[in-house]
């Protein structure tokens, strides 16, 4: 009776992003996977202010990707594998 209360719909659509992500990170890159993912993500769970959010989270995704590639070393294939 409490399932009611919680928001599925929001959750499973969560999980498909993040399904989607993850297969889509080797052939789209980091940037535009990330990028999409949490603009989407952010949209899902009920942000209203899209033209807030791109910068956001493209600002972010380029933060995390220095970090990891600069910084710690790691490489992630930042663009498509065909540009």
């Amino acid at each position: 009776s409490e399932l009611k209360n919680y928001k599925i719909k929001e959750a499973i659509i969560l999980l498909g992003l993040m399904v989607a992500y993850a297969l889509l990170l080797r052939p789209v890159g980091f940037l535009l996977s990330t990028i999409s993912f949490l603009s989407l993500g952010g949209v899902v769970l009920g942000e209203r202010k899209v033209y807030l959010l791109i910068p956001i989270t493209t600002l972010a995704t380029v933060i995390i990707w220095y970090l990891v590639q600069g910084v710690l070393g790691i490489f992630l294939r930042p663009l498509p594998f065909f540009i």
